[in-house]
């Protein structure tokens, strides 16, 4: 039997299957042509994802265009931006989820995202993929409103104060550029000393019982300066002059040993406030200062006239505390509350102050240490008068209490600079002069909205230059957006 066997051949093709390999291929094909197939409809299905997000990218940027250039509130701009994606993207397959939207007044921001139905992730359990993107636009347009509160204190005698001057109006030159429309411009001006002058606002802010009217033409007449309010929480804030406490009383620095004038002599008044021997009821009382305004003759000769002004010492938190109030909306200066020309006659007219198209800035300027100071050496007194009264006496004791320590003046500056960053204002600060100490140059340093923004300049070049860069910043504000 096992010899026919062999003789028909059985064991010997038995045999030949083992080296025969013909079908491999076949069968491998048949093994691997599954995972093939779902990695080819993957990529199919990826690289459709890929095309149908290219084209929800280009309808989200429609929408951000489209906002870029619309003023209204959050919720309309949203739904305007989801009514463009929806118009503009209109793909088979899929469903718009979500469209938000942010708007911080400088850029518009997009995100959305959809959901796709895929043809072969089905396989694999996924039937469906999110896919989601954003864009970003600059706004269109855009206007400024700035506050510059600058020191004219008497240590800016000589070339300290001319180099402020020519620094101050290189920048208002530059917001005034031809690039810029003056009518998306309002530039204030905060001169601050020991007090400051509203000018004629001034008037507006006193006591009913108070009748001063302001004279600049007499030498004992009211210069518009006033005396802070009494109570801390009024003293530095932007309460309306009606409120309990609100109002000013007019600065008038009386007779005495270390003012040596007569009521009823207006030649004993020494009109020449800028040395420690003036006399009169205006000693330390600054120019005036220039609310918000796109008159660029009027800043140009505000700049021209500011000057030093001995006495009193350096009250910086005085200014910025000026400074937000010109910059508010509400009185004493309510100039930020104009509506804002391309609001009006829509649904939402919108402030100067409220509008996302205009950005706000203070630059914060000073040349020394903020502090009292006793001009004329009395033992009788403490210090001269300031916007505070004398020290140790009146709101000065209120804040300070018997004597202000630096730093305790410097937290009320630093404070006051966290109220404008909170108000949306952003916040430039320059040191001038190489006599600050450490501490108050890391103050002024946290008080700018970021380290780019302050500048330590200790001399008359560095200051000009600083003014340089900062109005090229605030120009680019507006030029860009």
């Amino acid at each position: 039997m096992k010899n026919a066997l062999f003789q028909n051949g059985f064991f010997k093709r038995l045999a030949s299957f083992h080296g025969d390999t013909r079908g491999n291929i076949a069968m491998m094909f048949a093994l691997l042509a599954l995972p093939i197939f779902l990695v080819v409809g993957l990529a199919i299905d990826a690289s459709r994802a890929s095309l149908v997000r290219y084209h929800f990218q280009t309808a989200l940027d429609s929408a951000a265009l489209a906002v870029g250039s619309i003023y209204a509130d959050h919720d309309e701009l949203e739904t305007i931006a989801r009514a463009y994606v929806d118009k503009n993207f209109i793909v088979h397959g899929t469903t718009i989820n979500d469209i938000s939207l942010v708007d911080n007044g400088q850029e518009i921001s997009i995100v959305g995202d959809f959901t796709m139905t895929t043809y072969f992730m089905g396989l694999i359990q996924r039937g469906t993929i999110e896919v989601s993107t954003e864009t970003e636009v600059k706004r269109a347009g855009g206007g400024l409103l700035v506050t510059l509160v600058l020191d004219n204190t008497g240590s800016m005698e000589g070339s300290r104060i001319s180099s402020l001057r020519g620094a101050s109006q290189s920048l208002i030159n530059e917001l005034f550029s031809e690039e810029n429309n003056s009518e998306d411009l309002r530039i204030a001006i905060v001169p601050y000393a020991s007090m400051v002058n509203p000018g004629q606002e001034a008037e507006y802010l006193l006591s009913p019982l108070d009748l001063s009217t302001i004279d600049t033409d007499e030498p004992l007449g009211w210069h518009g300066c006033v005396f802070e309010r009494s109570g801390v929480l009024n003293a530095l804030a932007d309460t309306l002059p009606s409120v309990l406490g609100g109002y000013w009383t007019p600065f008038i620095y009386p007779p005495g040993s270390d003012n040596n004038y007569n009521w009823y002599n207006e030649d004993s008044a020494n009109e020449n406030y800028q040395s420690n021997n003036g006399t009169g009821p205006n000693l330390g009382c600054p120019t005036p200062i220039v609310p918000l305004t796109n008159n660029k003759a009027k800043l140009d000769a505000a700049i021209t006239n500011m000057t030093h002004w001995n006495r009193g010492g350096t009250l910086t938190d005085i200014g910025m505390a000026w400074g937000l109030r010109v910059m508010s909306p509400g009185i004493p200066f309510n100039e930020s509350a104009e509506i804002d020309p391309i609001t009006i006659g829509t649904d939402t007219p919108q402030s100067l102050w409220d509008s996302p198209r205009w950005r706000k800035a203070i630059v914060l300027m000073t040349d020394g240490e903020s502090g009292f100071y006793d001009g004329y050496g009395s033992d009788s007194w403490s210090s001269d008068y300031t916007g505070y009264g004398r020290q140790g006496t009146g709101v000065a004791y209120e804040l300070y209490g018997s004597s202000a320590s630096r730093s305790e003046i410097n937290a009320n500056i630093a404070d006051l600079c966290q109220e404008a960053k909170d108000d949306g204002i952003i916040v430039y600060t320059v040191v001038f002069t190489s006599g600050v100490g450490t501490d108050t140059r890391a103050m002024y340093q946290a008080c700018a909205s970021d380290p780019g923004k302050y500048w330590y300049a200790p001399d008359n070049d560095s200051l000009a230059n600083s003014f340089e860069q900062i109005g090229s910043d605030l120009s680019r504000l507006r030029i860009t957006r």
